[in-house]
């Protein structure tokens, strides 16, 4: 004998009630919510800014500075330098485990 099918309903589906509309929304708005939270939270993380700064779209990274004249500005020349190498100062230090440091006299 041959099973016996169940027949499926056939008319118009069953709509949603209305506290699962509503839930459903709510949901929506939340996900909604985080992601705009994500996405501001990101911006300034990747452009060194608070997110008020992001919302408002100000960029602390601007340089602000002002010209003056440099024409006080005296250049200095070099002074020649005497080298002393360590080989020719005249105090060695010698450790106990046999290092030896060499100090240049100051004057």
């Amino acid at each position: 004998m041959a099973k016996k099918e169940d027949k499926n309903p056939v008319g118009r589906p069953r709509l949603a009630d209305k506290e699962l509309i509503k839930d459903s929304w709510c949901k929506i708005g939340v996900g909604i919510a985080f992601i705009f939270v994500f996405l501001i939270c990101g911006i300034g993380v990747l452009t060194t800014r608070t997110p008020l700064q992001v919302i408002t779209f100000q960029n602390p990274n601007k340089a602000l500075a002002s010209v003056a004249k440099t024409d006080d500005t005296v250049i200095i020349p070099a002074k020649k330098v005497k080298v002393i190498y360590p080989e020719e100062t005249s105090k060695r230090i010698i450790n106990t485990d046999g290092t030896i440091t060499r100090i240049i006299p100051a004057k």
